[in-house]
């Protein structure tokens, strides 16, 4: 019983970093294209590496929780 405790538990740390990967990628998306329309292209460029950056993360997530057994709730 505790074996399945546990793996629910990890599964809900798991749907939680999801989550705020996802939100990490929509914030660093929104940021790096309203400071290119002020003209800030550096920036814009260093906020989408992070886009990415974090877009990479939210794979990894969803591959371990795709070996787990368990669908991913992208919500």
């Amino acid at each position: 019983m505790s074996a399945i405790r546990t793996d629910q538990r990890i599964l809900g740390y798991l749907g939680r970093a999801l989550s705020l990967e996802l939100s990490a990628v929509q914030t660093y998306s929104t940021q790096a294209r309203l400071v290119a329309t002020w003209g800030l292209d550096e920036a814009a460029r260093r906020l989408r590496d992070e886009a990415h950056e974090e877009m990479q993360h939210v794979e990894r997530i969803i591959g371990r929780m795709l070996a787990l057994g368990v669908a991913p709730n992208a919500s």
